[in-house]
């Protein structure tokens, strides 16, 4: 397209036409690439493309004479316009656009500048179609459009009903403002979160004609709402919410939006005719000390005119903090607590209590709610589970919060005897309700501030086990001596012994063994030697041999006589 266009245009180059198509596609490829990517050559090259669309209109206003009255166009003008608020064509620009704002001096100038009773009836066809060609811009265009298109053709007459549609939304926005402000001091600090209250503020009157605001606090896709009259559904909590937290990211950790009752009413404000609808309650950290401004927060609005619906867009004004210094405690008040004794992890010498505090307004840190110092134990690890904001209070004007601590406590060294009792922590501050449970199997079961311990929590002195193997050693010895001296005496084991097999070559040896190592008396040893040739004799002899029977008796009688 863009080499077609080129190629005419060195034909004729004076065509504003042509002029006008290359200014055109040099907008929509910018915007196309926008799409694609970020690109940082954005800007120069919309301005490029706009410089083309003033050539387009020099063009035309350089061979506007020659034309008739018919043939006269504000098609220029129109697109121009156009491409200063976004996009080339009305339906297509994008809410997120940012407006060209000089260029809207430059067309009322281009136009102006038109010889003769033709400036004034090019203003007459702009100022007709302003309003015309309103129904086009997208919902959330139209305030902007209408505004700019006003700034080309001013007080002019054909432009009436565009100018009570804008005056139409100036009594809308100012009727009805979006306010921010820090619950509590604006010294904010990094270590504790703090709230940033967003409301609706608004006249009694505006609040009448639109029915309330409660839409606002609500997500229709997700209710399945059959009507919005006239609007398409819109999740406007959502919306809200993303919008909010990209905004605010780069500066701040936004721990949790909550949004008030789509039922709850308004208040009345100090100013006469005024009211205040409480809309949503941030709960934000400073990403470091540096920061010191929240910037202004938006929310868009719709509402019917004459040319269908359209979305205003209201902004607070931003809001200075101060994180550089330590932060000061958020106001709150009706306190409550509510403390846990957990013994079922005694057996590993843990003794637990869950605190769990909730008031109107912010729960501060624990030591500024409660004065902990049980008698016999020490806090060995405190875990925050952090303040969590529940909801929008029914009766008053803020928020309920609740925070929850988990202590983990064992019982002191050096102590001569177990902890038998635990004192439950004093609330430093009036709570009510001030309760005190604690486990009973795995039921709750109210308790008083002081209460006897079921199990034992001090680890007992086990040094005296070191000695158990030295005596269970002496004691052994000693059974062992004490066996011995009851045993019985036993029988002096002789020097020589009746072989187990008896026949008469082991008698013999047993017996000539005797007679060799001097085993008997002079007397037995004669006696002996006549035992041993008997029974070669017999054995070894002519004789007879006799039953082996015999042969044992006679090595055992002269065993005996040998001891």
């Amino acid at each position: 397209a863009n080499a077609t266009v080129d190629r005419a245009l060195e034909d004729h180059r004076s065509s504003w036409q042509l002029m006008l198509a290359r200014a055109a596609l040099a907008h929509d490829e910018n915007n196309y690439r926008a799409e694609l990517a970020k690109d940082s050559e954005f800007t120069s090259r919309r301005a490029e493309a706009l410089e083309l669309f003033g050539r387009a209109a020099e063009l035309y206003a350089a061979g506007v004479e020659e034309l008739d009255k018919d043939e006269e166009s504000a098609e220029v003008d129109q697109m121009w316009f156009y491409a200063a608020l976004g996009a080339c064509d009305l339906r297509a620009v994008d809410p997120k656009a940012v407006l060209a704002r000089r260029q809207i001096a430059l067309i009322r100038a281009a136009i102006e500048a038109l010889p003769g009773e033709r400036a004034e009836r090019h203003m007459a066809s702009f100022a007709s179609t302003l309003f015309a060609r309103m129904s086009n811009a997208n919902p959330a265009v139209k305030f902007r459009y209408v505004r700019e298109g006003l700034g080309i053709v001013g007080d002019h007459p054909l432009a009436r009903e565009a100018r009570e549609v804008f005056e139409y939304y100036n009594d809308l926005v100012t009727e009805i403002r979006l306010v921010t402000q820090v619950d509590g001091s604006g010294t904010v600090g990094t270590a504790e979160p703090f709230g940033l209250r967003v409301d609706l503020r608004h006249t009694a009157a505006i609040e009448r004609e639109s029915g309330g605001f409660s839409k606002y606090l609500q997500n229709q896709n997700n209710q399945q709402f059959a009507y919005n009259y006239g609007r398409p559904l819109e999740d406007y909590r959502d919306k809200f919410e993303e919008a909010a937290r990209e905004l605010l990211s780069e500066h701040f950790e936004v721990l949790s939006v909550t949004f008030n009752d789509p039922e709850a009413k308004s208040i009345a404000d100090p100013e006469y005719g005024w009211r205040v609808t409480p809309y949503a309650y941030l709960l934000m950290k400073p990403r470091g000390p540096q920061v010191d401004v929240v910037p202004p927060l938006r929310l868009d609005l719709d509402f019917l005119d004459t040319s269908g619906y359209a979305v205003l867009p209201i902004e607070s004004a931003p809001v200075v903090v101060d994180a550089s210094a330590e932060g000061v405690e958020r106001p709150f008040e009706r306190l409550t607590l509510t403390q846990t004794l957990d013994e079922r992890q005694a057996d590993d010498g843990r003794l637990v209590l869950e605190i769990k505090a909730g008031a109107l307004g912010l729960v501060p840190s624990l030591e500024s709610v409660l004065d902990l110092a049980p008698d016999g134990f020490a806090v060995v690890e405190t875990v925050d589970h952090g303040v969590a904001v529940v909801k929008f209070d029914e009766e008053r004007d803020g928020v309920v919060s609740e925070r929850t601590w988990t202590l983990t406590l064992q019982a002191q060294e050096g102590l001569p005897t177990p902890p038998r009792t635990f004192a439950f922590g004093a609330a430093r501050i009036p709570a009510e309700p001030d309760e005190h449970v604690r486990y009973v199997d795995a039921d709750l079961a109210s308790v008083g501030p002081v209460v006897d311990l079921e199990e034992r929590y001090l680890e007992p002195d086990r040094t005296w086990l070191w000695w158990i193997p030295a005596v269970l050693v002496l004691g052994a010895g000693a059974f062992l001596g004490l066996r011995r001296l009851a045993r019985p005496a036993e029988t002096p084991r002789s020097r020589f012994q009746v072989p187990e097999q008896v026949n008469p070559f082991t008698v013999l040896g047993v017996l000539r063994d005797i007679q060799a190592r001097n085993g008997l008396e002079p007397d037995a040893s004669a006696e002996l030697e006549r035992e041993i040739a008997a029974l070669e004799a017999v054995y070894f002899g002519d004789e007879q041999p006799q039953a082996s029977s015999d042969l044992r008796q006679v090595a055992e009688r002269w065993v005996a006589r040998a001891r």
